[in-house]
This record gives structure tokens, sequence and C-alpha cells, in this order.
């Protein structure tokens, strides 16, 4: 919130008191709020990246549609909010000001909850997917560093100069580095290009990727990049960054670190330094390229072709054979789809989620 001191801190009195009862009275209407909101969201390049990442659990959740809201009811938010909305789980941040007088917190008691342990599937990397989208996406997983921070602006100058300056085929290039958790981060980049573009976009990304981590980059451009992020964390805006990004390493366990300690850690990242985090984002890739895409390199691995070997059970033909000569084998374990040598197969130990419709259709995502 925003204001005088007095309605700041009345607003956090109030937002504490629905908290520690919710009221249920509103569960209906929010639930068709959210459903709105989930009808006019666009679909992001990075859904497919974070799904071959995780798979339908932890951090590949906000890759899916929201298919448990119907089915919460009050006893579900009543447990949930009082294991997660504790005075051990909260941590406040101000800007503009010290904290008004009479700021409290009045929530109960509890410990601060452990980032989710990752899911993971069995992506190979550097690995890539075909997906329906117009451009193509990037990830790479690397530990948290201001070293890591420095090759994402990097690689995202670098992306911006080739890929919209000197070849002009992509509008707005551009990469984030955004946090997973106590140790890690997500390197993310996204180009958009147009169809007939597609080939010549792919190798210029991925050749931009190969040559940060075999060639090192020059002195001018670490001390540009340092630079600007210098000062970029001495505006207004970089210093509420640098609060609220305080207040979530509390909560996550992090040590808190001084802007003049962070500045000095800034200005002593190396050449060195760099090339090193560009090597574990290469070899820890995933890449999602549009239809007909390949990267045309080896040593990288195609990523959703199939789920190796099929259930043995029941097998039945399509209603659309002979057009349709897919088989669907189901059995005490699991569900397979054969389709070919294309074999999908989910097995009910490692089901996620199993949708159903009035008709008697099944859906089952692993």
């Amino acid at each position: 919130t925003q204001g005088n001191p007095g309605e700041v801190a009345s607003f956090f009195d109030a937002v504490c008191a629905n908290l520690r009862e919710l009221p249920f009275e509103r569960l209906a209407a929010e639930k068709q709020v959210l459903r709105t909101e989930a009808g006019r969201r666009e679909p992001s390049i990075s859904d497919p990246l974070f799904i071959e990442r995780y798979g339908a659990g932890t951090y590949g959740l906000i890759a899916y549609p929201e298919y448990g809201l119907r089915a919460i009811n009050d006893d579900d938010l009543r447990a949930w909010t009082r294991q997660y909305f504790t005075r051990g789980n909260a941590a406040m941040w101000v800007t503009g000001g010290p904290p008004p007088d009479g700021l409290r917190l009045d929530l109960p008691d509890g410990p601060a909850m452990p980032a989710p342990r990752p899911t993971h599937s069995e992506s190979r990397t550097p690995g890539w997917g075909i997906a329906p989208v117009q451009g193509m996406g990037w990830l790479g997983l690397v530990p948290r560093s201001m070293p890591a921070q420095v090759y994402a602006n990097v690689l995202n100058s670098r992306l911006m100069r080739e890929l919209r300056y000197n070849l002009g085929i992509a509008y707005s290039p551009s990469v984030r580095y955004a946090v997973r958790d106590q140790d890690m981060v997500h390197v993310i980049a996204a180009a958009d290009g147009l169809e007939e573009v597609n080939a010549t976009m792919v190798q210029a990304f991925i050749g931009e990727l190969e040559r940060l981590q075999s060639t090192e980059i020059s002195d001018d451009e670490l001390l540009s990049t340092v630079s600007a992020l210098q000062a970029a964390a001495g505006s207004s805006r970089g210093a509420a960054q640098r609060v609220a990004g305080a207040a979530r390493d509390t909560i996550m366990g992090r040590p808190l670190v001084s802007t003049e300690a962070w500045s000095k850690t800034l200005a002593a990242v190396s050449v060195a330094d760099v090339q090193e985090v560009a090597k574990e984002a290469l070899d820890s890739s995933l890449f999602i390229l549009p239809p007909r895409g390949h990267p045309r390199r080896a040593g990288f691995t195609p990523l959703g072709e199939s789920s190796g070997s099929a259930v043995a059970g029941r097998k039945i033909r399509s209603a659309d054979y002979p057009l349709d000569r897919a088989r669907l084998v189901i059995g005490d374990d699991g569900v397979s789809l054969v389709q070919g040598q294309v074999i999908d197969t989910v097995r009910y130990a490692q089901c996620a989620a199993l949708l159903k419709w009035p008709d008697g259709g099944r859906e089952l995502i692993g």
C-alpha cells in the first residue's frame, strides 16, 4: 500500500485481521474473479520451459491452469493460511521513510516455510523441444551469485545487439534473472521473430550463448555492465527492489548484505567468473523452438518425443481406425498412448492430476 503513516498502519491492521479470520462469504466471488483472470491470461513462452524442467509439480505448476480451483473449500483455505501466514514466515519492507508508529503484523506465531524442493522431470540438458511459439525461449539454471547477475545483463545486451540491431530479426529480445529459491536462479531469455527468420534467429541466439561460454568477454564489456548495474541500484527504483529482495531473502534464510558490501562484490566480479556462469548456464540449457525448429548442434537432446516403454494391458484402437492407427493401452499401473514409435505413458504412481468430464472423458497428467 501507499499513503501517509496512519493509512499504512491501518491497512496492515486490516490485512492481518482478515488473514487471522478469512471472510469466507467472499469465497465464491473470489473464485469467479480468478477464473475470469485465468481466461484472460496469455500463454507465456516460458511455460513449456518450466513444464520441461519441473513437470507438473512445484515450480512447473505456474505453467498449468488452476485445475483445483473449483474444489477449494473453507477448511482448505483455513489450514493453508494457518501454515503460511505466520510471524516467522512474514517480512515487511518500507520505502520513503521510517516505519509508521504503531505498525505491527498481528499474526499467529509460526516458523518460516522453506522454498519447495523442486520436482525434476527426466529431461537431459542441454536439450530442446518444440512448441507453437513465435520466436524462441531459453532457460538456464545456475547458482545465485553476483557473477550470474552480470552474466544475465551481458547476455541481454548481446542478444539485443545481434538480433535487434545487427540482424534486424527480433524486435525485443530479453533476458531475466529470476530467483527460484535460496540457492538457485533461472536465467530466462526470449526472442520474438517471424517464421521466415526462425532458422537464422535460432543459430544466432545459440551462437551468443556458446561465445559467452568459450570466449572471454572484454574488460570494457564487463566494466560497462558493472557500471550499468551500479547505476540502476542507485536509483529510487533500484533501492525499492533491494529492500524487497532483502525481505524475500530474510524468509529464505539468506544473510542480508549491505548496499556497500553489495557494491564491492559487484565491482570484484571478474571475466573468469562470468565465463564460469556461462558454462553452467549452457550445460543446463533448455530451449523451446517454433515448429520445424532445430538447434543444429551436436550434444543437444530432443525432448518430449516419447515416454519410453508402454504399460502392459488392454489395447484399444482409435474410433477413427484405420485412418488413425494409434492404440490406447490401459494397464494395472498406468495408461499409454502408442502412435507408431512415439509412446506417451502416465503411470498411476506418478500421476499429478486426473481430469474428468461428464461424458466419460479422462485426461491424465504425469
